[in-house]
């Protein structure tokens, strides 16, 4: 049978389209192959967990198990397309597997040995197979391309060799597939061809291969800070646009950056700093997820001066507060609005996360700035060892008098918050943030697209 596949890379190079012909074995399509789907949440039990459990069950043949950080099923293969929509973090099918470890060995070099198990001559025909699941599943590669691969690897507290190093056996599987496949290794930072996955549990070792993937690092970030639902909650309440341009001017690890453009990639996004380590970090996140975020060095943030007047619809951003500012916070904070407030178009938004102690300072610098607090969200929510809130912020127009436009600050939870609980009788707080934002995460794309947009946004 011929399997035929279009890929478009979205690259800033001129677009080309390549026409791969692939011959499959008649019988491989026809076959249920044990699939593995990662969680949305590691808890099992999480009201995220259950809702990705019953979605799962409705689109598949049968789940055989659910555990922490995986979920097992089965499917005929031409309804993979169907897990598209599905809610988890990826998908992958089941390449290799070998499920009789002894709990004991006296194996010198045992991750040596459990590699060798895994190339066995039948394993390396299911690793064939799961390579033409892997292209059915919308995945390809240019027929001149180099194929690349790579492992990363796991150990769960159940597997019955606590000393096996997962580390050396991962470097003992990579270099045993490279000589079997001919096929060359990866480098660091580099998205591979194939991406491939060991976990160890139990008695068992599983080689999985990626087949669909978010466009996106959705979840942990190389240089976390704040954390991405809260990072959500923020950038949702600045209600961004397509081709709306949006700032953080202290942006620090750009997590609030990140998180938007992974959710409404159609706006525009600069990110500025004073500190270089800081734009490094932020640098790195960016790179992990695939967006795009410009960031500016060296920009204080209480002079915009590259920045006219008007020319930005939204800002985000956490100013800095806590003991170390309390003497001169009021100051910093009239200098901040004063200029975020110029740049800042009529019809513009901001949405500042802020430390429960220093509210009224900065809403009392807001006013000053000619600017109004539309909703200061209540209560307050737990952010490390403070309590924290979020203001968003409107500019007052220039045409009508203070007095006309003059309204009490909303307190309460944020109008998103109560859009979705009159629509779903959900009650605000972290757990209807982190269903809203799962709905809103990007859909499931074949591990070769994600690919590409790596390789889309290194060439800029």
């Amino acid at each position: 049978m011929q399997l035929a596949v279009w890929v478009v890379y979205p690259c800033t190079i001129p677009v080309f389209i390549i026409w791969i012909t692939c011959l499959l074995d008649d019988s491989v399509a026809s076959l249920v192959y044990k699939y593995t789907a990662v969680p949305p949440s590691p808890n099992p039990k999480s009201k995220l967990s259950q809702a990705f459990r019953i979605e799962l069950e409705n689109l598949v043949d049968a789940v055989q198990r659910f555990d922490e950080g995986r979920a097992w099923f089965d499917i005929s293969t031409p309804t993979i397309i169907k897990l598209h929509s599905l809610n988890a973090r990826s998908i992958r099918i089941v390449a290799a597997e070998y499920l009789a470890v002894e709990a004991t060995s006296d194996d010198d070099n045992i991750e040596d040995t459990l590699a060798s198990y895994m190339l066995r001559n039948s394993q390396v025909k299911n690793i064939q197979n799961a390579i033409a699941i892997w292209e059915q599943a919308g995945n390809s590669f240019a027929e001149q391309e180099p194929i690349s691969f790579s492992i990363t690897a796991k150990k769960w507290n159940s597997f019955v060799l606590s000393e096996v190093s997962p580390s050396s056996m991962r470097r003992s599987l990579t270099n045993k597939m490279a000589d079997t496949f001919d096929w060359n290794v990866a480098p660091n930072g580099e998205a591979p061809t194939f991406k491939f996955h060991l976990l160890l549990f139990e008695s068992s070792v599983i080689l999985e291969l990626v087949l669909l993937d978010r466009p996106t690092k959705t979840f942990e970030l190389p240089k976390p800070g704040f954390k991405r639902v809260e990072s959500f909650a923020l950038t949702k309440s600045i209600d961004i646009q397509p081709e709306d341009v949006v700032i953080d001017p202290m942006c620090g690890k750009g997590t609030f950056l990140v998180e938007a453009a992974t959710i409404w990639p159609s706006a525009k996004y600069y990110g500025m700093d004073t500190s270089l380590d800081q734009l490094q970090n932020a640098k790195e996140n960016i790179e992990a997820t695939n967006v795009a975020v410009e960031l500016q060095p060296g920009v204080d943030a209480r002079n915009l001066s590259d920045w006219k007047d008007s020319s930005v619809d939204k800002i985000v951003c956490c100013p800095p507060f806590g003991r170390q500012f309390e003497k001169d916070s009021d100051a910093l904070y009239e200098d901040l609005m004063r200029e975020w407030s110029r740049v800042l178009k009529a019809t513009g938004r901001m949405g500042i996360l802020i430390d429960k102690s220093n509210v009224q300072s900065m809403m009392e610098a807001i006013q000053k700035a000619n600017c109004h607090v539309d909703q200061c969200r209540t209560p307050s929510f737990r952010l490390g060892n403070i309590r924290a809130t979020i203001l968003v912020v409107s500019k007052l127009s220039s045409t009508k008098s203070v007095k006309e436009q003059q309204k009490e600050t909303e307190f309460g939870p944020l109008w998103w918050e109560q859009e979705q609980q009159t629509n779903t009788n959900q009650p605000p707080g972290r757990s209807l943030w982190t269903a809203m934002r799962a709905e809103a995460l990007p859909s499931l794309v074949p591990y070769s697209y994600k690919r590409s947009i790596a390789k889309q946004l290194s060439c800029e």
